[in-house]
């Protein structure tokens, strides 16, 4: 890492003769331990329970009519309206206490975590080179409602066709399938919301169901009008709703350098990076969900049923995102060493494109198995029924449907220097414009410039500290520069997003974000002072270093008029100072027969 924030990363090279090799790794972790929750028992709740109800419940807890209540609820009730005595009030608390969940949830929605990963590596060649590598992941997190595998491909390969003239050719590729259960939520949710008296299954094994909002007799009427039962039972619906996602993920590199001169190279390098996901949200026809969106959809007539207007069956709600890039870069590099002087410098231009789509859609009456669907009155639906079977009476509903495309462009000049005396004395500078899509379009406000400079001093390799062998490195450093950062949610240009007025039954485009032609930069000056060693055989190591910031052309929402459209807007309009120092010291403190012990303190 440069003083100016370049980073230069030297990447693996076949060489030599072919070779083949393997790597692999097993992980196995245990199930999470309850303890750390600090939950309540069943005995410990009750008691809560009865202490809240007692102080604040009288006359207020109760049933409702057609609604599911709690067995604490519904027997505090009786107590309270004096339907059941003391004895057999304490009777149904104590009941109630000896009964835990935890095990049975931990059965069902827990496991031993299992990860395993496999990679094989293929590597040679002198002329020509290549390093190919294959790597196969799969986990079984202790969730065990979720598995996921993982699929990754990279090839690199480097043609030196003469001295001056060399092909570097590389590809990756990406390959993951990630599969949940979602009829039931996760154990740790359930830990924390449902009561350890509400069992998964009876002492012979059996599922049972919980209610979620109708009581026993309200379901038995949508028996009689001859709908489906609402029962919700937890062991059963865990497979009936699934989530899986796939992913495709491929990117390319070629590059082509040429070296004139043994001081001059220049390469031009080409990129391009396609993104496929596809996620299937399903919930099948005799899920819980679809089942009380049947009923719930279903009108009434002089208490009989009288239309089905939600469809019967399962719902797919398909989520597809797409992303194609591409980068184009031609880039001079020079470097000459002569006498105790070094320079080394570097100009280029790039141009890039981003550009994402996705959509949603969503399927009634859907069966994963034929692949089919039943249309509906969706306008109706979304309108709102009156008179239905659901137990308020009404019903909306509204699938969820969008497009999306967005695209990002940009165009860059840059350049980077750097001077080296006697390899101890260090000047580095870089400068850079760079002009998108994304901000204004006034000419004051494009191709601002971002720059920054830097100095070092390696002391260590000073004369006068030459007998001090215990010094590995000392170095002084000092850096300035400008950074930006692209501003996201605002644009130069009138955005609008359409949508759907269900009233009217019209297609609606709303105003999302209004122009700002002079939208730019948010600006970043950072003033950087350092100091580095590594002392004893690089037993110890550490780094002193103080910084300041200022920030200005601050980007954030700022009040507005209303009257003008839009309450709040995101603009350039704020400044920020942060300043501080850092302290960072390492050692090795032991290292005897392969046993290491080490340490590290911060201080900021």
């Amino acid at each position: 890492r440069a003083a100016n924030g370049v980073i230069v990363i030297e990447t693996t090279k076949g060489q030599g003769r072919f070779a083949v090799s393997y790597d692999g790794m097993v992980r196995i972790q245990p199930i999470p331990s309850l303890k750390g929750l600090n939950l309540m028992d069943g005995h410990e709740l009750a008691q809560c329970d009865d202490y809240l109800f007692r102080a604040f419940g009288r006359g207020v807890v109760k049933p409702r009519p057609g609604f599911w209540s709690d067995d604490h609820v519904r027997q505090f009730h009786k107590w309270d309206v004096g339907q059941i005595d003391q004895a057999t009030y304490q009777s149904t608390l104590d009941s109630l206490a000896a009964l835990d969940n935890r095990t049975q949830i931990r059965n069902l929605l827990e496991r031993t975590a299992l990860y395993h990963s496999h990679s094989l590596t293929i590597s040679g060649g002198n002329q020509y080179r290549m390093i190919g590598t294959a790597r196969f992941e799969q986990s079984f997190p202790t969730d065990a409602r979720n598995t996921n595998r993982t699929l990754d491909l990279s090839l690199r390969s480097i043609a030196a066709f003469t001295p001056q003239l060399r092909l570097d050719l590389e590809g990756q590729g990406l390959l993951a399938h990630d599969y949940t259960k979602t009829g039931v939520p996760q154990a740790n949710k359930l830990y924390l919301t449902l009561p350890p008296w509400r069992m998964l299954r009876s002492p012979e094994g059996l599922p049972l169901a919980h209610y979620k909002d109708r009581d026993e007799q309200s379901i038995q009427s949508l028996v009689a009008l001859g709908l489906p039962e609402e029962r919700y039972v937890p062991v059963e619906e865990l497979s009936r709703s699934y989530d899986q996602n796939n992913n495709r993920w491929a990117r390319a590199n070629v590059a082509l350098t040429y070296s004139p001169l043994e001081v001059l190279s220049i390469e031009g390098r080409g990129a391009v990076e396609y993104g496929w996901q596809r996620r299937d949200q399903v919930d099948t026809k005799n899920s819980y969900t679809m089942i009380k969106s049947f009923n719930d959809g279903t009108t009434l007539s002089g208490g009989k049923v009288d239309e089905h207007v939600f469809p019967q069956g399962g719902r797919l709600r398909e989520t597809l995102n797409e992303s194609f890039s591409y980068t184009l870069r031609l880039q001079a590099n020079y470097d000459q060493s002569f006498s105790a002087h070094r320079v080394t410098a570097l100009l280029g231009t790039e141009i890039r494109s981003v550009r994402s789509q996705g959509s949603q859609n969503e399927l009634l009456g859907y069966d994963p198995l034929s692949l089919s669907s039943t249309p509906c009155d969706e306008a109706r639906l979304t309108q709102g029924l009156k008179e239905t079977a659901a137990i308020w009476g009404n019903f909306v509903y509204s699938p969820v449907r969008w497009v999306s495309d967005q695209e990002e462009r940009y165009t860059s000049l840059y350049a980077t220097a750097s001077y080296c005396f006697q390899s101890r004395y260090n000047l580095t500078g870089s400068l850079r414009f760079d002009q998108s899509n994304l901000w204004g379009t006034l000419p004051r406000v494009q191709w601002k410039p971002l720059w920054s400079v830097g100095a070092s001093w390696a002391i260590a390799r000073e004369p006068f500290l030459q007998a001090a062998r215990w010094v590995d490195l000392l170095t002084l450093r000092a850096s300035y520069g400008i950074g930006g950062n692209v501003p996201r949610g605002a644009y130069p240009i009138l955005t609008v997003e359409p949508g759907y007025n269900d009233i009217t039954n019209l297609q609606t485009l709303k105003l999302a974000t209004p122009p700002n032609p002079e939208l730019r930069w948010e600006k970043t000056a950072t003033t950087n002072v350092g100091l580095d060693w590594v002392l004893f055989g690089s037993r110890f190591s550490g780094t002193l270093e103080g910084y300041y910031r200022h920030t200005t052309d601050l980007l954030g929402n700022r009040s507005s008029d209303p009257t003008l459209g839009w309450t709040t807007l995101e603009t350039n309009f704020g400044e920020l100072v942060n300043y501080g120092c850092e302290l960072t010291v390492a050692g090795l403190m032991l290292n005897v027969a392969g046993v290491t012990l080490s340490g590290q303190v911060l201080f900021s």
